[in-house]
């Protein structure tokens, strides 16, 4: 059977509340203007590739676990932010983890055993969809190149 479901969820993002509190300081400023300069980077040269590389190259590209963990940096480089009195880097954080948690969730609701499964979301999703997958009984993740790590049960 083929069926196709949208398993997107909402989710809080308070990137404004980890703006506020990064620009309290001249030290907080450039702390995040490096972790966007990450981002910036990743998005230039994903559009320098895009340039010349197919569709499958770029898919190859985006889901290669060594970029994937790299690209997680941002998340966590986040969680810097925060005193006594605010956690905006934790928050985000948690927001981030949340909204992928209910997104999984709703991935393990329409799931059967012996599905194949594709899910399409953007690369930031990657990480902790990935985690979801490796660490749920029943998945085994699959790697777009159609390799797949060592695991005992399967979806």
């Amino acid at each position: 059977m083929t069926e196709v479901y949208g398993i997107d969820a909402d989710g809080d993002f308070p990137y404004d509340k980890l703006q506020a509190f990064a620009s309290k300081t001249p030290a907080g400023k450039a702390k995040l203007a490096a972790l966007d300069g990450q981002v910036e980077r990743s998005i230039a040269e994903f559009n320098t590739r895009q340039k010349t590389a197919t569709t499958a190259a770029l898919l190859a590209w985006y889901n290669d676990p060594a970029k994937i963990r790299a690209d997680q940096s941002f998340y966590y480089g986040t969680l810097a932010f925060g005193d006594a009195k605010a956690q905006p880097g934790a928050e985000l954080n948690a927001g981030w983890y949340a909204r992928n948690a209910r997104i999984f969730a709703k991935l393990v609701q329409v799931a059967r055993p012996g599905d194949r499964v594709v899910v399409m979301f953007g690369a930031g999703h990657a990480f902790w969809l990935r985690h979801f997958v490796e660490t749920t009984p029943g998945f085994q993740l699959v790697e777009a190149n159609g390799s797949s790590p060592p695991r005992s049960s399967s979806a």
